[in-house]
């Protein structure tokens, strides 16, 4: 087991705005994402995850020869799962 006793204390962060009408984020989703995040990079997940948008910004364009069609699959179910 790794002791995390010597990790600094995480600051706290206040949201603020100039515009009244806009809302501020709500604590509970943001607490619930910095938890998936946390589990996507402990798992490894997030490594992937990063090197897929590299490889999707390197890409620019499909491949004529089909080698991109896993590249595409996945970006496609993102978008999927967006909606």
């Amino acid at each position: 087991m790794v002791s995390l006793s010597h990790l600094p204390a995480a600051p706290i962060i206040t949201f603020t705005s100039t515009d009244p009408s806009l809302p501020l984020p709500n604590p509970q989703y943001l607490k619930l994402h910095a938890a998936v995040c946390r589990v996507a990079h402990m798992s490894g997940a997030a490594g992937y995850l990063d090197q897929e948008d590299r490889d999707v910004d390197r890409a620019g364009v499909l491949a004529r020869d089909g080698s991109s069609a896993n590249l595409l699959a996945s970006r496609l179910k993102y978008v999927t799962l967006k909606s």
